[in-house]
């Protein structure tokens, strides 16, 4: 709702958006598990977890940006 509300993006906007967030997460559901059998467990959650304090550490410092993870790769 924010997206479409406050965010002013349009419907067909946040769609694509919705869609690329979920193939990267499908993408990422396969990456993972493959990583963490070659270097461990322990560095892949370490990796991952800096990479979401990051995206939402960039989210705090300026909200109205609206910046998201694939905003820069899509030009949405």
């Amino acid at each position: 709702m924010f997206w479409t509300g406050p965010g002013q993006l349009s419907t067909t906007r946040m769609s694509l958006l919705m869609t690329i967030m979920g193939l990267a997460y499908g993408v990422w559901n396969l990456v993972l598990p493959g990583l963490s059998n070659r270097i461990g467990r322990r560095p892949v959650c370490a990796l991952a977890s800096a990479g979401g304090a990051i995206g939402l550490a960039l989210l705090w410092i300026d909200p109205a940006s609206r910046v998201c993870p694939i905003s820069g790769v899509t030009g949405i």
